[in-house]
């Protein structure tokens, strides 16, 4: 069987908790089964991302232009894509789209699409009306066109079946991994005071504003010894956001920005406690990457927290400075309550899809 995966859409250094998932699409779906062929399509913007011994395919297209034939296509539904006919070249048995969207769309072979969440439905003050406009274009006909959905959480997956007339049957959930691989250090970062460490990307739901301002208050009583450390990817709303940072609190906040995983890694295992202020997750990979390290994490009130374990007593309505500062201080240990799938089993849960997919 060869299964083309589509990495098209990945846009380096810009998705977030999508880009760690598409890095273990790459290193463990070829090692599902010897028998098939895996060929990733990418971009000449992305094409680094996939290591020289995997079979792929580069479009010669850069992020911009990529990002504009995917907008020709979601505006003109009966466009000829000219990747239709390189990806008909390889005789392809399947198409995997890890990222909701189907790019492109028009080809004739059955597909299984990853769906992470439809926040566009939830919070639409969130995002502007063109975004809105072209999300609904592009996720509403990928959710109909593909032969099957995996979605990323139970919680994902309910939010499909009452926003979309879906058979419950095209369904399938599939949680993200777990690595409980030994940590090694590389590229560390200088810490040498106590932190609160938030890893997330500047996007509007993150709750960063929410932190800042229990944080702020926190310090200024004296609450805690801590300096806040972020990390992850910055976009033009980050320059809002640090806007409701007070002067005198500066001093105590540190933002390293998209960094190396590796530097990621290390601001975990140095941790003292992780935060997880979100108002909305589809899934929430900083937990498992907290409890690899075998660290406290501090999560909102959400659905999927619950679904992925997080004991009640870690979650907290970061508003309440005085929920937020009995949760960092308590000693009570920190464990999930249910146990999370490893990368293997994840992706090759995904595989089996795809196999039963393709039949």
């Amino acid at each position: 069987m060869r299964i083309g995966v589509s990495l098209l859409n990945l846009r380096l250094a810009k998705m977030g908790g999508f880009e760690v998932f598409a890095k273990q699409i790459v290193e463990l779906l070829p090692k599902c089964s010897k028998n098939d062929e895996i060929i990733f399509f990418v971009n000449s913007s992305n094409r680094e991302f996939v290591s020289e011994k995997e079979l792929v395919i580069e479009i010669p297209w850069s992020e911009n232009k990529t990002n504009f034939f995917r907008i020709v296509e979601a505006i003109l539904p009966n466009f000829k894509n000219p990747i239709n006919p390189i990806i008909y070249q390889q005789k392809i048995d399947i198409m995997l789209y890890p990222h909701q969207a189907m790019f492109p769309i028009g080809i004739n072979v059955p597909s299984v699409i990853v769906v992470a969440d439809i926040q566009h439905i939830f919070f639409k003050k969130y995002f502007k009306l063109m975004d809105l406009i072209f999300r609904k274009l592009v996720y509403d006909r990928a959710i109909f066109k593909c032969n099957k959905i995996i979605a990323i959480s139970q919680f994902t997956a309910d939010s499909l079946l009452t926003n979309f007339s879906l058979d419950r049957n095209k369904i399938e959930v599939i949680h993200h991994g777990f690595s409980d691989s030994k940590f090694n250090i590389m590229n560390p970062v200088a810490v040498n005071e106590p932190y609160i460490y938030y890893p997330a990307a500047s996007f509007p739901h993150k709750g960063h504003r929410t932190l800042f301002d229990s944080f702020a208050f926190l310090k200024r009583n004296k609450k805690i010894p801590h300096k806040l450390i972020l990390s992850g990817m910055r976009n033009k709303f980050w320059k809002k956001i640090i806007k409701y940072i007070d002067e005198d609190i500066k001093e105590h906040i540190i933002d390293y920005g998209f960094i190396d995983y590796n530097k990621v890694k290390y601001l975990y295992h140095k941790a003292n406690v992780v935060v997880f202020p979100t108002e909305f997750e589809g899934f929430g990979l900083p937990v498992l990457e907290a409890v690899q390290f075998n660290k406290k994490i501090i999560c909102s009130r959400l659905s999927i927290f619950d679904e992925l374990g997080v004991p009640k007593q870690y979650q907290v309505d970061f508003s309440n400075q005085n929920e937020l500062y009995e949760a960092i201080i308590s000693e009570t240990p920190f464990k999930l309550e249910k146990k999370p799938l490893s990368w293997e089993d994840s992706i090759t849960r995904i595989y089996n899809v795809i196999k039963e997919t393709a039949i």
